[in-house]
């Protein structure tokens, strides 16, 4: 599939292809896979929210598997080409009004919040309800 990717492209990761990257998902694991390579590959940039990053350590930190969280925080501390992006007032509010035109959940609507706020070209998720989106162009990992 061709992503219409250039170096100058910004693509958005949401949580869950992180997910599926670390853990190998049996079905999603090489599709991930792919889109980072092809991302690395055409000199991309990607980019996400920390609530990505939250979402993540979160069940490492449950089970008490501080090897997770490091693995992760250097994943993202020391990535080339990925950016972590924090909460401010443009993305609070572009996501406030993503739930009233969507309805959103708060966490999705500041995902996509921060995607927009940032310019991105494509969202790579695996989240059907995203694709109701007219504002930019979402990708599930269904559709590779």
């Amino acid at each position: 599939m061709d992503l219409k990717l250039d170096a100058s492209s910004v693509v958005f990761f949401d949580t869950a292809p992180f997910i599926y990257y670390f853990e190998d998902h049996p079905d999603y694991g090489q599709k991930v896979d792919y889109l980072i390579e092809s991302i690395y590959r055409k000199g991309c940039s990607f980019i996400t929210s920390f609530i990505t990053y939250l979402e993540l350590i979160t069940k490492p930190k449950q089970l008490k598997r501080e090897d997770l969280v490091a693995k992760y925080r250097d994943f993202f501390t020391n990535s080339e080409s990925l950016s972590l992006y924090p909460l401010n007032l443009m993305v609070s509010e572009k996501a406030a009004d993503l739930r009233v035109l969507y309805g959103f959940k708060t966490p999705d609507a500041i995902q996509i919040a921060t995607a927009l706020i940032c310019g991105v070209d494509l969202i790579v998720t695996n989240d059907t309800e995203w694709k109701t989106l007219h504002e930019i162009r979402v990708l599930t990992l269904n559709d590779l």
